[in-house]
């Protein structure tokens, strides 16, 4: 019914076009190597990972919880209680 495509094949089938597979994978190789060939450059790199993704994730999780509770927060009613406390004196 349907033919067998050897996975190799299949491989060149699924890459775009005007891109090699063996480039790609020999370009991640050298990049890996050098990257992870001593232990204090791996760390280094996970430790920097690990804070931009810290930093990059708070960010996003700040914004989701304000847009989500606006209005509600002191520094969106702040303006209400402060002429409040103004007028009083």
């Amino acid at each position: 019914m349907f033919e067998q495509v050897p996975p190799v094949q299949m491989l060149r089938l699924c890459t775009p076009l005007g891109t090699h597979s063996d480039e790609g994978a020999m370009d991640f190789s050298r990049h890996t190597r050098a990257l992870f060939r001593r232990n204090a450059v791996m760390l280094g790199a996970v430790f920097a990972g690990a804070f931009a993704w810290e930093m990059g994730y708070d960010s996003v999780m700040n914004r989701v919880w304000d847009n989500m509770n606006r209005g509600r927060q002191w520094k969106d009613i702040r303006h209400k209680y402060a002429e409040a406390v103004e007028d009083d004196e």
